[in-house]
């Protein structure tokens, strides 16, 4: 990163703990935003995984260890809204692992907060509206994945000033799960048209369904 006079980088492998400790001794909190291979689908193969060995769980794992040693009071971990053991993904079950790690920790102040879709704005590198746009790069029509619950996706910025007010705001409890999404719920057709608006695709038609599904993850 760029240099900042209130930043002090430290980079460290999170997959070992060692590094981590000189760092989070002078922190009195700590926020976990790290996170790898988010979207693995889930088979009946790894239903069956463990996952309390899995890459994310032990780098948890080491970082609430190292926390513990350093005396760090509280940390605040971003999870996803759905986070469960019986979730239909594998993402969702991975956070609720994580989640698990850090409430039964030693840590004195612990909050997991659980977060819809973020997004950015169209001409940045936003990964969800991204992968919208990429599904409109055919001509005439774009496929729309069947998805009964609505949307209520949440501005980076939004998110940003909740994370920074949970790190120093004061606890009545020592342990908090928060459930935070964006101010307006979408049905996912929606959010598509709204994505096809903002890059000129309006007139393209939707495929949805049956057929949006299975054409989705081809494009």
């Amino acid at each position: 990163p760029e240099p900042l006079s209130h930043v002090k980088p430290v980079f460290a492998d999170i997959l070992k703990p060692q590094p981590l400790l000189p760092a989070l001794q002078q922190a009195d909190a700590a926020l976990y935003l790290a996170w790898s291979r988010s979207f693995k689908p889930l088979t009946d193969g790894s239903a069956k995984e463990n996952l309390e060995n899995t890459p994310n769980i032990q780098m948890v794992r080491n970082f609430v260890q190292t926390m513990e040693t350093a005396g760090c009071r509280r940390v605040v971990f971003l999870s996803a809204l759905g986070a469960s053991r019986y979730a239909n993904s594998w993402f969702l079950r991975e956070k609720y692992a994580a989640e698990s790690v850090i409430l039964n920790s030693s840590i004195p102040e612990k909050i997991i907060l659980r977060t819809s879709l973020v997004y950015s704005k169209l001409n940045s590198q936003d990964r969800l509206l991204h992968a919208i746009e990429r599904l409109m790069r055919i001509p005439w029509f774009y496929p729309v994945p069947k998805h009964q619950e609505k949307l209520a996706p949440i501005h980076v910025d939004d998110l940003n000033r909740i994370l920074l007010y949970l790190l120093d705001t004061t606890l009545e409890q020592p342990n908090h799960v928060l459930e935070v999404a964006g101010g307006e719920s979408l049905d996912i057709e929606e959010l598509f048209r709204l994505v096809s608006l903002g890059i000129g695709k309006s007139r393209n038609i939707p495929l949805k369904g049956a057929i949006g599904s299975a054409l989705t993850p081809l494009y």
